[in-house]
Protein backbone atom coordinates (compact mmCIF):
# COMPACT_ATOMS: atom_id res chain seq x y z
CA UNK A 1 0.00 0.00 0.00
CA UNK A 2 1.39 3.47 -0.84
CA UNK A 3 0.76 6.00 1.96
CA UNK A 4 0.28 9.80 1.10
CA UNK A 5 0.10 12.61 4.48
CA UNK A 6 -2.22 15.65 3.22
CA UNK A 7 -2.45 18.71 4.89
CA UNK A 8 -6.29 19.93 4.01
CA UNK A 9 -7.48 23.81 3.46
CA UNK A 10 -10.15 25.47 2.53
CA UNK A 11 -9.29 24.32 -1.32
CA UNK A 12 -10.69 21.15 -2.37
CA UNK A 13 -8.09 18.65 -3.28
CA UNK A 14 -8.26 15.30 -4.84
CA UNK A 15 -8.17 12.09 -2.43
CA UNK A 16 -8.09 9.40 -5.05
CA UNK A 17 -8.98 9.45 -8.65
CA UNK A 18 -11.50 5.82 -8.32
CA UNK A 19 -8.90 3.40 -9.69
CA UNK A 20 -7.94 2.61 -6.57
CA UNK A 21 -9.40 2.15 -3.81
CA UNK A 22 -8.41 4.23 -0.47
CA UNK A 23 -8.07 4.47 3.38
CA UNK A 24 -8.56 8.03 4.63
CA UNK A 25 -7.11 8.75 8.44
CA UNK A 26 -7.98 12.28 10.34
CA UNK A 27 -4.69 12.68 12.54
CA UNK A 28 -5.18 16.10 13.65
CA UNK A 29 -7.37 19.14 12.99
CA UNK A 30 -11.61 19.26 12.27
CA UNK A 31 -13.43 16.65 10.18
CA UNK A 32 -13.14 17.66 6.42
CA UNK A 33 -15.91 17.62 4.31
CA UNK A 34 -15.85 15.43 0.48
CA UNK A 35 -17.45 14.93 -2.18
CA UNK A 36 -17.64 12.01 -4.78
CA UNK A 37 -17.30 14.11 -8.44
CA UNK A 38 -15.05 13.77 -11.12
CA UNK A 39 -13.52 17.91 -11.38
CA UNK A 40 -13.01 19.57 -8.05
CA UNK A 41 -16.36 20.92 -6.50
CA UNK A 42 -17.53 23.97 -6.05
CA UNK A 43 -17.89 24.31 -1.88
CA UNK A 44 -20.74 27.00 -1.99
CA UNK A 45 -23.33 24.89 -4.43
CA UNK A 46 -21.96 21.25 -4.73
CA UNK A 47 -23.40 18.96 -2.26
CA UNK A 48 -20.76 17.68 0.06
CA UNK A 49 -20.32 15.46 3.11
CA UNK A 50 -18.43 15.67 6.36
CA UNK A 51 -16.61 12.82 7.91
CA UNK A 52 -18.74 11.80 11.36
CA UNK A 53 -15.77 9.68 12.84
CA UNK A 54 -11.88 10.09 12.21
CA UNK A 55 -12.05 7.96 8.93
CA UNK A 56 -13.39 7.05 5.74
CA UNK A 57 -13.01 3.60 3.53
CA UNK A 58 -13.07 4.25 0.08
CA UNK A 59 -13.92 1.97 -2.92
CA UNK A 60 -12.72 1.21 -6.28
CA UNK A 61 -14.63 3.14 -8.48
CA UNK A 62 -15.45 6.79 -6.62
CA UNK A 63 -12.93 10.10 -7.07
CA UNK A 64 -13.24 11.80 -4.00
CA UNK A 65 -12.22 15.49 -3.00
CA UNK A 66 -11.62 17.14 0.30
CA UNK A 67 -11.55 20.22 1.79
CA UNK A 68 -12.18 21.88 5.89
CA UNK A 69 -14.50 24.98 6.06
CA UNK A 70 -11.94 26.70 8.28
CA UNK A 71 -8.27 25.97 9.77
CA UNK A 72 -6.00 22.76 8.39
CA UNK A 73 -6.51 19.43 8.69
CA UNK A 74 -3.42 16.66 8.38
CA UNK A 75 -4.54 13.07 6.66
CA UNK A 76 -3.13 9.96 6.16
CA UNK A 77 -4.21 7.96 2.49
CA UNK A 78 -3.28 4.63 2.35
CA UNK A 79 -4.11 3.18 -1.33
CA UNK A 80 -4.22 -0.36 -2.50
CA UNK A 81 -1.39 -0.79 -5.38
Amino acid sequence: MATQQIVLTTTPQQITDGTKSAYVQVITGDAPNYACVTSQPNTSTDPSVKILRNDLSISYGFPIWMWVTNGNTTIVVLTSE
